[in-house]
């Protein structure tokens, strides 16, 4: 996280006109260095469908999750800030 913090946020993480610009300028670094044909610019909110499609794999007959809100982000949080980032994401080492 410090990586992160204070070397490509700046240590700027309440700024929020700044976290927006480094977002737009990470799309587009990534957008200049990537082939469109091998990128997908995905949007969470057009469900399983585009991702499905690009990978070439069968949709899931799950609805895609949500999990977008803020008890849930508050939640994924402070499981990363007590058990580290593996355990919060499922690794299982």
């Amino acid at each position: 996280m410090k990586a992160t913090i204070n070397g490509y946020f700046d240590g700027r993480m309440h700024d929020h006109d700044h976290l927006i610009r480094r977002f737009n300028e990470h799309v587009a670094d990534v957008r200049a260095a990537i082939d469109p044909e091998r990128l997908l610019v995905f949007e969470v909110a057009d469900g399983w469908e585009p991702l499905c499609e690009f990978l070439d794999v069968p949709m899931p007959q799950e609805p895609f999750p949500n999990i977008n809100d803020t008890e849930a982000v508050q939640g994924i949080i402070k499981s990363i800030m007590d058990n580290g980032f593996q355990a919060a994401l499922g690794y299982k080492g």
